[in-house]
């Protein structure tokens, strides 16, 4: 096979801080090559290099035997390098079959033409791309009603409208179902397999990695440290310890408060409907969570669960249904409002501030005097106290993570509501972030936890709902949820 991408000694540093540092990989005409890495490896930023996102402080990038180093993105595009981002980027308020279509257009140069309509031009390719991804079905919706994993693969759609001889994807299958992930993986193959569209691809599922990938590079601190087939990396000792999780990682102590079992109700939400725009997203969700107890919320992507959080707050007001706060009736306040009265939120997007320092971040959420002082939040994210004085923007995506939760924690809540903690996270992290989510439960602090990932939401709460196609399906203990096999293979895939 002829080799189509070659990087060679790539670094670059943001003020300072080096994100990549020697990094190295080739991929050959019709290969799958899948990139992994701990967070903060530096596999984002590889891959803005490979795409002319970034450009790099020194080393080569050839794409077909031509230097593009000091190419801008987009000739790159032009030149057949296709891309998609780890957070979904369509336009939301177009049609899917717009979406693909504008896409086409851009790539055909047909942007504007005063005297000839842009519906002459393109539409069979942008049809052909619908049926290639399985989207044709779907060609008249919105994109923003899409479930997470369709948009996913509306962004791969996207890509192939520039008609790429390498689809670059920065984890194609964070925050999918089990379906969903198996429908993408096995659209990656059959590009590769019938089209010969080579895959250059990062992911933190080492199933998705192992049984897709011809070859697997590793990155670990900026640099490459192994490449080759799935079962020479999945058997060398430095991948193990790098990435695998090949030893327990010791958690700091933090003080533990005997919870006393659980309270009085702290949080009482009853026959909640909730709508974005004509749309109805959640019916007649009821739950309760009680002092000291830490609740799941479980159901795949699209299910709820963010909306059902994002209710809570008053960031999307539900139309009808009482959510009722320490007895206090909360539908109507602001989020900022919520948040005095003890609610802490984490959003699944993060939402820190880049320009701002990790100290500053904590900084501005700081809320009166409590248990949770800026010591006790970095003895518990030992990582933040290294990097205080590094900006957001620098940090890894599970670091951002780990911000994130620091920084509701410092606004002293009583009650901490965590939006997907997991999602994107390596192997190892995950195991990190469920000791430190075991031990704000061990200090007496009442946890809301919406999360896909069921085994780590299990090992952590008392008992919770599950919901689908926002209504709640199953209320009950772990050991209940454990033993209903109908409830788990119809709304959880297990």
């Amino acid at each position: 096979m002829a080799e189509l991408l070659r990087v060679e000694d790539l670094h670059r540093s943001f003020s300072g801080f080096p994100a990549v540092r020697g990094a190295s990989l080739s991929v050959q005409a019709g290969e799958v090559v899948a990139v992994i890495g701990p967070n903060g490896a530096g596999k984002t930023t590889l891959f803005n290099l490979v795409t002319g996102v970034l450009l790099p402080d020194r080393g080569r990038v050839l794409f077909g035997g031509v230097d593009v180093t000091r190419w801008p993105a987009h000739r790159r595009c032009r030149a057949g390098v296709g891309r998609t981002f780890q957070i979904a980027n369509v336009f939301p308020r177009l049609t899917v079959f717009d979406n693909v279509h504008a896409a086409c257009l851009a790539h055909a140069r047909k942007g504007f033409e005063l005297f000839r309509p842009a519906s002459r031009f393109a539409v069979q390719q942008a049809w052909e791309i619908l049926e290639v991804t399985g989207l044709r079905g779907q060609a008249h919706r919105l994109a923003g009603t899409l479930s997470h994993g369709d948009q996913r693969i509306l962004e791969i759609a996207l890509a192939l409208a520039s008609r790429p001889r390498l689809l670059v994807l920065d984890e194609p299958t964070a925050g999918m179902s089990p379906e969903e992930t198996a429908s993408t993986l096995q659209l990656i193959a059959r590009l590769n397999r019938e089209h010969g569209l080579s895959v250059l691809f990062c992911e933190h599922d080492m199933e998705v990695v192992f049984s897709t990938a011809h070859r697997v590079v590793v990155m670990h601190q900026g640099r490459t440290i192994a490449s080759g087939s799935p079962e020479q990396v999945r058997a060398d000792p430095e991948v193990q310890r790098a990435y695998l999780g090949g030893e327990e990682v010791e958690a700091p102590a933090v003080r533990a408060q005997a919870a006393g079992g659980a309270g009085r109700p702290l949080l009482q939400v009853e026959g909640l409907h909730t709508y974005y725009g004509l749309s109805h997203v959640l019916f007649d969700v009821s739950l309760q969570v009680r002092e000291g107890e830490a609740v799941f919320l479980l159901g795949r992507n699209g299910a709820g669960k963010s909306t059902t959080l994002k209710s809570l707050v008053g960031l999307v007001p539900p139309r009808r249904g009482i959510v009722r706060y320490r007895d206090r009736d909360v539908v109507g306040l602001a989020p900022h409002a919520v948040a005095r009265l003890g609610v802490g939120y984490v959003p699944d997007d993060r939402r820190i501030f880049p320009d701002l320092t990790v100290w500053e971040n904590l900084e501005v959420a700081v809320r009166g005097q409590g248990y949770w002082t800026f010591d006790r939040v970095f003895e518990l994210f030992p990582v933040l106290r290294e990097k205080r004085h590094h900006r957001g923007s620098h940090l890894s995506g599970g670091e951002q993570k780990m911000l994130a939760i620091a920084r509701a924690l410092v606004g002293n809540p009583d009650l901490l509501l965590l939006d997907e903690p997991m999602e994107g996270l390596a192997p190892r992290l995950v195991r990190v972030l469920e000791d430190r989510i075991r031990q704000l439960k061990a200090t007496g602090l009442t946890v809301l936890l919406a999360e896909q990932n069921v085994g780590a939401a299990l090992r952590l709460a008392d008992r919770g709902y599950v919901i689908d196609d926002g209504r709640i399906r199953f209320e009950g203990t772990v050991e209940e949820l454990q033993a209903n096999h109908e409830v788990r293979r119809r709304y959880l895939l297990l």
